[in-house]
């Protein structure tokens, strides 16, 4: 089924298809449960990359759900397991944390919106006049 997937598909979810792939090694997709799903999420979870902006994997969490899900919809779309029969879609995606941005404070009541900008402002550039949509003027 990866085989069937399209280019967006396969650049976001093929790492965790892979990973299915190899931890459910000749396993029927209609055998699978739900609790089997939530385990390997927590795997994913556990080793996801730590960065400065990292949430703790939550967010790969997240996609490997969402990469499972996409996984049983082709099998449903192709008739492999009935819609009802997906473990994948009894797994609820964790849920996403308040955004860490914030807006500039300092600024209210000084009537600037960015007090660095104006000194950054150099003199402007040469503007050639191109005529009509973008075309050189005839002489």
């Amino acid at each position: 089924m990866i085989a069937t997937a399209g280019p967006r598909a396969l650049r976001a979810y093929s790492s965790y298809w892979y990973r299915m792939a190899e931890h459910w090694h000749g396993r029927p997709i209609d055998t699978l449960a739900a609790s089997e799903i939530q385990a390997m999420q927590l795997v994913i979870v556990g080793s996801a990359r730590s960065q400065r902006n990292s949430r703790g994997g939550r967010y790969a969490g997240e996609l490997f759900i969402a990469a499972a899900r996409a996984y049983y919809n082709r099998a449903i779309a192709e008739e492999y397991i009935e819609p009802a029969g997906s473990p994948a879609h009894r797994v609820s995606k964790p849920r996403r944390l308040p955004s860490t941005r914030q807006a500039l404070t300092g600024l209210a009541g000084t009537g600037q919106r960015n007090p660095i900008a104006p000194s950054c402002r150099g003199p402007k550039p040469a503007v050639r006049d191109r005529g009509h949509a973008g075309w050189p003027r005839s002489r």
